[in-house]
């Protein structure tokens, strides 16, 4: 369940960036994904929490069995790996994320 939690936060706050007010994203070296300044999503492994931002608007997620959650770009296209943990062993899940529209 912690799965459909996280990917279900995430596309809905996906499809909330995907407007041509919002540049293609980017990840920062620190792991937070970001859309010009103007939206990010980010995710504290001490805390467990992930963290979903649109201007000053922003959502926490608590994910206590998460140990990770990392994002990668090319392009318009995001992929999300989640590491989690079951009967004591780290699995992770993978799901990808596509920005439709670009900014003119």
């Amino acid at each position: 369940s912690a799965l459909s939690t996280v990917e279900s936060r995430m596309n809905a706050w996906f499809s909330s960036v995907d407007s041509s007010n919002y540049p293609a994203p980017t990840v920062s070296e620190g792991g937070e994904l970001i859309f010009g300044g103007k939206a990010s999503a980010t995710f504290d492994s001490e805390r467990k929490e992930l963290s979903l931002k649109i201007g000053d608007d922003s959502e926490t997620v608590s994910c206590p069995e998460v140990a990770d959650i990392t994002f990668a770009c090319e392009g318009n296209l995001v992929k999300c790996t989640v590491t989690f943990h079951v009967n004591e062993e780290s699995r992770t899940y993978s799901f990808l994320l596509l920005k439709r529209s670009v900014n003119s």
